[in-house]
């Protein structure tokens, strides 16, 4: 089972619906890339009472790399390009829930979940200074 498999089946089983927002790009002689929604959201998940989360899901060892490319990353191109932080910040604005799930195997071979909200983690330095 694939990590964002069991990104779903975590917030299905708190009654939420999940969409997967990233798509797959190339082909005609090109390889395939991922690419997500904004640049960084994989899943967007919907609450019975119209709570809305957008999640990037991520091995738990790779949850700073992920934090870092928000941080300091851009999405859309030319005209249109905007730092994924701004687009954190329109969606705080709608209330919306947005995190970084990092998943691994603990000691007895089950999966383990970490949850990084952006709410504040955004206005924070990196590990190491500013």
């Amino acid at each position: 089972m694939s990590l964002t498999q069991k990104e779903d089946e975590y917030w299905r089983a708190l009654g939420y619906h999940a969409e997967k927002v990233e798509c797959q790009q190339g082909g005609r002689g090109r390889s395939p890339s991922k690419r997500d929604l904004f640049g960084f959201i994989d899943r967007v998940y919907v609450g019975s009472a119209g709570q809305m989360v957008y999640v990037q899901v991520t091995s738990k060892g790779n949850m700073l790399a992920r934090l870092k490319k928000i941080r300091e990353g851009t999405t859309g191109k030319g005209q249109w390009a905007l730092p994924m932080r701004t687009i954190v910040g329109r969606l705080r604005l709608s209330g919306a829930l947005i995190l970084i799930a990092g998943w691994e195997l603990d000691d007895r071979h089950r999966y383990a979940r970490t949850e990084w909200s952006l709410t504040n983690l955004l206005d924070e330095p990196t590990h190491g200074g500013s």
